[in-house]
Formats: C-alpha cells, structure tokens, sequence
C-alpha cells in the first residue's frame, strides 16, 4: 500500500508516493505541467512586479518633487469675516454703508520649511510679496545655522587655513598684497606666518583680511554671499546674532555660530596666535566684542526661491 508524500512538492502537478517518487510519465503530462507552472509563474510574480514598480514609481515621483526640499511658497486667496468697524471697499461703494458684506477674500503668501507652513503674509493691493522678504526671527536664525554648519567639512575642526609655501608664490601675501588665491585651502600643517621660505606655510588672506580677520571675512562671505569688508560696524553687541562677524578686544575676529544670552559660540582661526588653526565651537562672551558686522541679508538666507508661482 503506497502512502501519499507531497513533501516540498507542493507546487507538481501529481502527488509523489512513497513507492513511486518520481511522477508518472503519460501523453500530454509535460505539456499540462508547463503550462500549470507557467500560469503559477505569472499569477505570482506579475502582482509583485507591479507593486515594485508602483512603489518605485512613487519613491521616484517624491525625489522628484522635492519633498525634502528647504523652502517653498505658494499664493493662496481665503474669505475671512469681516472685523467690527472694519470698511471692505467694494467696487462702486463708499464701503462703510449698510450692505457691507459679512466676509473678504484675503490674499497671502505662504512660505513653507520642509512642507510645514513658517510664515503667512498678506499680498497688498494685488501686489506679488518679493521672495526676498525677510523670514522670522527663529526661521533665519536656523537658516542661517545650517549654512554655518555645511561648512564643517570644508573647514574641519583643528586642521589649517594656511598654504605651502612654493618658489611660485613666495612673497605673494606680505606687505598688503594679499591674493585671493587660496582661501579655500586648508591643511594639516602648523602655519609659520611666513611667505618667503619655501617650505614653510604661509597665512591665507580674504578680503583685505589674513589669519582670523581673513578667515572670518571667508566664512562671512560662504554664508551670505557679501563681503565683511563693504558692511557697516555696529557697536550694539546686546543685538549680536548667529551669523554675525565679531571683532574682540583681543584683536581677534571671528564668526558667531550660537548665542546663549552673553554668551556666544564661535568658529574662527588663529585663535591665540596658534598657528592659523581652524577652531570650532570655542565659547565667549559679548562683552569682550569690541564691534560687529551683520549681513544686510541675513534674514533672507536661503530662500529657496526668488518668488513662487
């Protein structure tokens, strides 16, 4: 008496038995057996090639559309209640009369963070609002971090804004003449301040600035895209923000990456005459600031976009 096996056969088209393992061979079984696999084949995979390709196209559909994008915006018009006292002027009305209406269309601008609403502004006669118009307080002083904090690799904590000294640019950075020519150069070696013997490694130099007052102009520059150089000295350091050039009573500058009340977080250069190295995240306070710069841009940083449609 055979006793029926399907073991992992689940998918042949006969039983096995024990006494016949291999399936009975008849007219027409290899041709049936094709065409059972083959319909088992597409049944099961051509559902799953079409989740694959719907989710990839949906993956794909959300990279494209820039969901992770940092800044959008968008015009929208809204009916709001008519506040007591308020006119709405309509057309051929004085406005203040006794049909005036209950509701007004209000037209604003909307600006968006990572799809998450950060500022609504009202659109004054008919007029588009500037993309260049400012963010909040707490929206740009974020901006503003985070471009400080892209420069992180670029400008790696104790590495050197220096140069190697060659036969080619020796004496090229002395006596005022300084070249903007290596300002994004850093490297591992200490810097000996010196120009002229090759070998060695020089300071480098950034609008009319060299070692900390330079790399300070550099990074103002990386930020916000204006020069330290060409923007007003102010000298009330209580209004100092993240962002902002600081020049100490040390002779020393650099460039504000936190605030805590008095206290400021810096990332600089130089610091204590060491050499041209690169220090991030050194702590001080305002009251050895001497005077400032703050970029007239600065609450416009990253904007995404000029204006939206």
């Amino acid at each position: 008496m055979s006793v029926t096996d399907t073991g992992n056969c689940s998918r042949c088209p006969f039983p096995r038995t024990a006494a016949s393992p291999v399936p009975p061979t008849r007219k027409g079984s290899g041709i049936m057996s094709m065409k059972v696999r083959s319909v088992h084949f597409l049944a099961v995979w051509i559902p799953a090639v079409a989740v694959c390709v719907f989710f990839g196209t949906m993956i794909k559909a959300e990279a494209e559309c820039g969901i992770s994008t940092a800044a959008s915006c968008e015009y929208i018009t809204v009916q709001e209640p008519v506040a007591d006292g308020e006119v709405v002027r309509e057309s051929g009305t004085d406005g203040n009369q006794a049909g005036q209406p209950a509701m007004k269309e209000v037209k604003y601008r909307i600006d968006y963070i990572d799809g998450v609403e950060v500022q609504r502004t009202v659109v004054e006669n008919e007029q588009r609002v500037a993309g260049a118009q400012s963010w909040p307080t707490e929206i740009a002083i974020d901006m503003v971090s985070k471009q400080l904090d892209q420069l992180r690799d670029k400008y790696p904590d104790s590495y050197y804004w220096n140069h190697e000294i060659t036969e080619e640019n020796k004496g090229k950075t002395v006596n005022g003449t300084w070249i903007e020519t290596w300002e994004d150069v850093v490297t591992t070696h200490p810097c000996n301040h010196d120009f002229d013997r090759v070998g060695q490694y020089g300071c480098n130099a950034f609008d009319h600035g060299i070692a900390c007052w330079g790399f300070a102009n550099k990074v103002f520059y990386e930020v916000f895209g204006i020069r330290a150089y060409d923007t007003e000295r102010l000298y009330d350091v209580e209004n100092i923000s993240v962002g902002d050039h600081v020049r100490f009573n040390y002779t020393h500058s650099a460039i504000v990456v936190a605030r805590d009340g008095d206290k400021i977080t810096l990332l600089e250069c130089n610091y204590n005459c060491k050499n041209c190295q690169i220090q991030w995240d050194r702590v001080d306070s305002i009251k050895n600031v001497v005077w400032y710069q703050h970029a007239e841009n600065w609450d416009e940083v990253d904007r995404g976009q000029k204006d939206c449609e």
